[in-house]
């Protein structure tokens, strides 16, 4: 039985609203790098760098998050995983986690900042009934 773990580890987080005044249509620009920098491995742990960048256009708000992937395993896994990073290809099961935490918690920063969140939310979708001869 294989068994993994990942966890994530922020060690940076810096947000700021630069414009009191939110105009009606925002667009965001997301970056995330993983690996950011050098992927160190630790007996049977491997820490993977990333850096997520959140900003806006007008410039409304800026987001930095720095951090840490940290995978937990098996050598046999540890090692394919290394192989993977060496070679460019971050196992997408890894990505997914990391990025998927590291967006909560930047919309979670950015709605303290009382911006609107920059991912749509669901919208309720309206079908006109028609009752005796009325659209409701």
């Amino acid at each position: 039985m294989i068994t993994m773990g990942i966890g994530i580890r922020v060690i940076s987080l810096s947000a700021e609203r630069l414009s009191e005044n939110i105009p009606g249509k925002i667009q965001y620009s997301m970056q995330f790098s993983l690996p950011s920098g050098e992927v160190r491995r630790i007996k049977n742990k491997i820490n993977i760098p990333f850096i997520y960048t959140l900003s806006s256009s007008p410039p409304i708000i800026n987001v930095t998050i720095r951090g840490f992937v940290d995978i937990t395993g098996d050598e046999k896994t540890l090692s394919t995983i290394l192989d993977q990073i060496r070679y460019k290809k971050i196992p997408q099961y890894v990505f997914q986690t990391a990025f998927q935490y590291i967006v909560f918690e930047a919309l979670y920063v950015v709605r303290e900042l009382g911006i609107p969140p920059p991912i749509p939310m669901p919208g309720r979708e309206r079908k006109d009934k028609q009752f005796f001869g009325e659209v409701v």
